[in-house]
């Protein structure tokens, strides 16, 4: 469907990185467990899709005849900064948890981070005064500041901000303007987890299938948690945590995980 639209502008996101580094490799080299969704994905896919998928670019530039818009799946401002709790998805579910917000609240709380982060503040200075789009974390975010626009749709397929509806974000620039609509559109989520856990890949990959479940219908964060499993595992073993783990490490891991110990 994607790949019918007109005048359309796509850029690559982890997955398709992930089939980037898959391709060259010999697939009976495919042996870890912990990377089982990528290897079902992968060979599910059509040779079309597939060359489709990997040739997107990393990042992206468009322009309105006035304005630029920078695409790029992730940012190198909101995105793997420690400080940076509120967009971290793990990190945004433990705040949820402790003290719930609104999502107009949560604009608030993301913007006064970022900008009483010096280092940051002045990252954002260094930029063009243009707009800035990304995505990533899957939390629907937008702000401005001097002249800098920064835009996150969130995620139409699996939120983690405690909301299943579908997000997605307009940016309308007609008439010299600039708006900027966040939309939420609810969609029976019921249907497309039931749906999901009666496919192949449910059959192939059932821890993975049931964290798909659960962040559908909850719209919480549940890959982190598994992850931070396998690391105290490691650890425990006196082993490396290095990803992926070996498959030893994740058949033990697979004997304690519980995806109801939310950290």
């Amino acid at each position: 469907m994607i790949r019918s639209l007109e005048n359309k502008t796509v850029i690559c996101g982890n997955g398709e990185s992930y089939f980037s580094d898959l391709k060259d490799q010999d697939q009976a080299t495919w042996i870890h467990k912990q990377l089982m969704p990528m290897y079902w994905t992968y060979r599910s896919l059509t040779e079309e899709n597939l060359f489709w998928l990997l040739s997107l670019p990393q990042s992206a530039t468009i322009t309105d005849g006035t304005r630029r818009i920078h695409m790029s799946h992730s940012s190198d401002i909101f995105i793997n900064r420690i400080r940076l709790r509120p967009f971290r998805s793990s990190s945004y579910g433990q705040m949820m948890r402790t003290s719930p917000f609104s999502h107009e609240e949560y604009l608030a709380i993301g913007r006064k981070a970022v900008l009483e982060y010096r280092e940051l503040k002045n990252a954002i200075l260094d930029l063009p005064t243009e707009i800035y789009l990304n995505g990533h974390n899957h939390l629907q975010f937008y702000m401005e500041y001097a002249g800098r626009t920064f835009i996150n749709p969130g995620s139409c397929g699996a939120s983690v901000d405690f909301s299943p509806a579908a997000s997605y974000t307009i940016l309308n620039l007609q008439g010299g303007r600039k708006e900027i609509l966040e939309r939420r559109v609810e969609y029976d989520v019921d249907a497309v987890a039931e749906k999901l856990m009666q496919s192949d890949y449910a059959s192939k990959v059932p821890v993975w299938a049931e964290i798909a479940r659960r962040q559908l219908l909850e719209a919480e964060e549940y890959t982190a948690q598994l992850l931070w499993h396998l690391r105290d595992v490691c650890q425990s073993m006196g082993v490396s945590a290095e990803m992926p783990v070996s498959n030893e490490v994740w058949d033990e891991a697979m004997k304690t995980w519980d995806i109801n110990d939310l950290h």
